[in-house]
């Protein structure tokens, strides 16, 4: 306990923060295409209601091409941000398995340190016996 409680993080906790260090930024930019995204279908359906009401002659002041443009301009943004984030999303797949990768990994490498220093331990313990003699043969 005393181990565990020195330096160790909670498992959900340590995955975010590898997340982060590999892709940085990435809930914020998400959280960006889903505001800006839905500002512009927002805007897009407020410009939709002008151009109907136009069309049905209940508003004559409004230029039809201009609300056209301004309608394909509000959903074009919509479509720039969905495609934006759903290739985000996808990439999160992949980084998810990063993240598995590299704590296994870092599993992996303690696994190793501690055989290696538990035979440094060993050969640590070993007596040894050396002696020199001179050859007077040669």
């Amino acid at each position: 306990d005393k181990k565990k409680s020195r330096g160790a993080l909670d498992p959900e906790v340590k995955s975010r923060l590898i997340t982060e260090s590999i892709a940085p930024w990435r809930t914020l930019r998400l959280f960006l295409y889903v505001a800006l995204g839905s500002g512009a279908a927002l805007g897009g359906f407020i410009t939709a209601a002008g151009v109907a009401a136009a069309l049905s002659g209940a508003r004559t002041d409004v230029d039809l091409n201009t609300e056209y443009l301004n309608l394909a301009i509000d959903f074009g943004a919509v479509l720039v941000f969905a495609v934006l984030g759903k290739f985000d999303v996808d990439k999160g797949n992949e980084l998810n398995t990063k993240v598995e990768e590299k704590i296994q990994k870092t599993k992996d490498n303690k696994i190793i340190r501690k055989g290696m220093k538990e035979r440094e331990q060993v050969l640590s313990k070993l007596m040894i016996d050396l002696r020199v003699s001179e050859d007077t043969a040669g």
